[in-house]
């Protein structure tokens, strides 16, 4: 009650605590017949490793609405490059299977990279496309397991309206972004 619902009642609910997650009512399943996002919307890492686990639905993911992931994650990138020196250390938080990454050194090709996502599977692929590329797999709750200071660039992208905690996190984007760094932090609305 006094909550918001996006879709049919009959089929998502929106929990308060977290906006973007969805639970389903007990006679259904996971699907994705309304676009290849909701077999993510359970918001948990076994959801993200049937997206970023399967090529099949990263594909999907990646033609969805026209490509606009891939036109976004350009469009991010536009906006950054000139900010972004050869050789930066840049960090993805949530960094899926690593396409910003990719469009980062598509520009700045002597970048040295690293990310973390809670997808164990997204973590594979990133470090699969960018050996020598620092990867973990971290559930991000109140910190991140980084240094202060460690990173020319930290990105984050559709990811704090995922958190329980986004506040915290912004806190520690901040601590782990180096003094005269960017931090690039982009949520969808």
């Amino acid at each position: 009650k006094g909550k918001y619902i996006y879709g049919p009642a009959d089929k998502y609910l929106l929990v308060p605590k977290n906006r973007y997650k969805a639970v389903l009512l007990p006679d259904q399943a996971t699907s994705a017949d309304l676009g290849i996002g909701w077999i993510t919307e359970d918001n948990t890492a076994a959801g993200y490793d049937q997206l970023w686990g399967d090529q099949a639905n990263l594909a999907a993911f990646r033609e969805e609405a026209d490509g606009v992931r891939e036109k976004l994650t350009r469009e991010i990138v536009d906006c950054i490059e000139d900010g972004i020196a050869d050789g930066a250390e840049v960090v993805d938080i949530g960094c899926g299977v690593g396409d910003l990454l990719a469009e980062v050194r598509r520009c700045r090709p002597r970048v040295a990279v690293a990310g973390l996502d809670f997808s164990q599977k997204a973590v594979d692929a990133a470090a699969t496309t960018f050996p020598g590329g620092r990867f973990v797999q971290h559930v991000i709750d109140r910190t991140l397991p980084y240094d202060t200071a460690a990173f020319d660039v930290v990105l984050c992208t559709d990811v704090l309206e995922h958190l329980e905690r986004p506040r915290a996190i912004a806190a520690e984007l901040v601590r782990i972004c180096r003094p005269g760094g960017m931090g690039v932090i982009v949520v969808p609305d």
